[in-house]
């Protein structure tokens, strides 16, 4: 697909997409046939070997904040990344590397990149930054593709024993790393659970601005859970922010500071014990 506000290059297990606009969630226009465009580049990736992994990458230089596995993930859709996206993903926000042209030299601010990589040619990424906070292994329900980010955020704040922060990142961009164990007669499409995971990890280590906890007693009815769990300030290195508020009659809506968040990475091994659990680490991105 080639055209004044896009382009699409598929090459050696690599995809490289430009535009003149991010993806949203509900595309109309040009934009729209882009990510179709996308969507049937991606479904001709030769799916991933043994030791494989997928790497994606958002290039950008546009106004404005986003989330990156919205980006990358949730405005495409999950079901092209099904063949491979089961092992492993890692995604990075590379804005900061500025704008991206072709090879025509035709300019677009905004870039994506999809790549099928070799795990033993990778990068000690995680090496190279400082981790601020970690999590023990946690259980949480095996039903992965309709667990909420509820799910994620209570297991963090029911057991404040296993979690341990070492560095406050307020106002700092950071990145996570899970990694989740699951049954082995299970496969799991990670790009289905990564923005509900996400979103419940990163409002996990966040504490309640005063707007919340003005909120608090209504939105904990709406969890089912105890008024202090919500307040809790325990390992609070994200800073506080409103991360929920309600929403419609009788629900409410997450709202981390995920677009400080600048790479994540989840992992999935088998288990033997039938059960589902992850833990991870939050690591400084300066």
């Amino acid at each position: 697909m080639c055209s004044e506000n896009c382009k699409i290059i598929s090459d050696d297990g690599m995809i490289q997409a430009f535009s003149k606009e991010r993806i949203p969630y509900q595309p109309q226009d040009w934009r729209k046939e882009f990510r179709n465009a996308l969507r049937c580049a991606l479904s001709q990736l030769t799916p991933f070997t043994e030791g494989q992994y997928l790497m994606a990458c958002y290039y950008g230089t546009g106004t404005g904040s986003f989330d990156l596995e919205n980006v990358l993930f949730y405005n495409i859709g999950s079901a092209p990344f099904r063949p491979f996206a089961a092992n492993r993903i890692f995604a990075e926000n590379c804005s900061h590397q500025g704008t991206e042209t072709t090879d025509e030299g035709a300019k677009f601010p905004h870039r994506y990149v999809y790549k099928i990589c070799d795990s033993e040619n990778q990068t000690d990424f995680w090496g190279k930054h400082t981790l601020a906070a970690e999590w023990e292994s946690l259980s949480v329900p095996v039903s992965l593709s309709s667990n909420k980010a509820v799910v994620y955020w209570r297991a963090l704040r029911e057991n404040p024993g296993k979690v341990h922060s070492y560095h406050n990142l307020q106002g700092s961009n950071f990145g996570v790393k899970i990694k989740l164990s699951v049954p082995k007669t299970k496969t799991v499409n990670l790009t289905t659970v990564v923005k509900p995971m996400l979103d419940g990890v990163i409002c996990a280590f966040h504490s309640a601005d005063q707007c919340l906890q003005k909120e608090s007693s209504l939105i904990a009815s709406h969890l089912g859970v105890p008024k202090q769990q919500l307040l809790s300030t325990d390992n609070d290195i994200l800073g506080a922010c409103r991360f929920i508020y309600p929403y419609r009659e009788n629900s409410v809506k997450w709202n981390p500071q995920d677009n400080r968040c600048f790479a994540f990475e989840i992992e999935a091994e088998h288990n033997n014990d039938g059960g589902c659990h992850f833990s991870g680490g939050i690591y400084d991105l300066p």
